[in-house]
């Protein structure tokens, strides 16, 4: 489900002019080129009715948006918000069914080299079908 939904929003222009493929899962290279984004799946939840399981997968991902100021890192994220409109339907294997924004922060990294960096963080819920 995450490749192909990495597929799916890298889909969208003017987010792959942002970002290129800088948008990997779990980690960044540190000292790497900005704008940048790392996702991570927080948790899966299957669904299920009376009759049994629905084969319906509602993800919680958490994706954080890089880049060195904060105009720039709320550009990305705006591309990304956009983006995610275009992700419903099949990619790969995967069939997305609905995608909602569940929260949103802000946050500021001083500790990197060069004075510090802007981050926003998104958590999605993306229901999609089990694999």
């Amino acid at each position: 489900m995450e490749a192909d939904f990495r597929t799916a929003v890298l889909a969208h222009a003017p987010l792959a002019a942002l970002v290129g493929e800088r948008f990997t899962p779990t980690k960044r290279d540190q000292g790497g080129a900005l704008s940048a984004i790392v996702y991570h799946r927080i948790s899966g939840r299957r669904d299920t009715t009376q009759d049994g399981r629905s084969c319906l997968v509602e993800s919680r991902m958490q994706f954080d948006f890089w880049s060195y100021s904060y105009d720039e890192v709320k550009a990305v994220v705006a591309a990304f918000i956009a983006a995610t409109d275009g992700a419903l339907g099949t990619t790969g294997g995967t069939n997305f069914k609905h995608i909602a924004i569940d929260s949103e922060r802000d946050t500021w990294d001083a500790a990197e080299p060069g004075g510090g960096e802007q981050r926003v963080s998104l958590d999605l819920l993306i229901w999609h079908d089990e694999p």
